[in-house]
């Protein structure tokens, strides 16, 4: 059972993890020519403030901080929508 872990600043919302596990676990199902039962993922989400580029710690970078605040924001509208019946 292969298994891919990814490691990436947190700051995405669910949609966008979702849609990449779901490109992932394809790709390497296709790959590998197995079933995409078999494949796992791992989302290691790396807190803003343990995450730096450049030498600057990424909760100090606007755009990042924006980032995490927007999908904040989004999972919690998602979660607010009621579901159809």
């Amino acid at each position: 059972m292969p298994e891919v872990i990814v490691e990436m600043a947190e700051g995405r919302t669910l949609a966008q993890k979702r849609t990449l596990v779901a490109a992932l676990t394809k790709a390497v199902a296709d790959s590998l020519e197995l079933d995409p039962a078999l494949v796992a993922i791992t989302l290691h989400e790396i807190p803003l403030e343990h995450k730096a580029k450049g030498g600057v710690l990424f909760c100090d970078r606007p755009e990042k901080v924006a980032m995490r605040a927007a999908a904040q924001a989004a999972d919690i509208a998602a979660d607010q929508t009621p579901l159809a019946t």
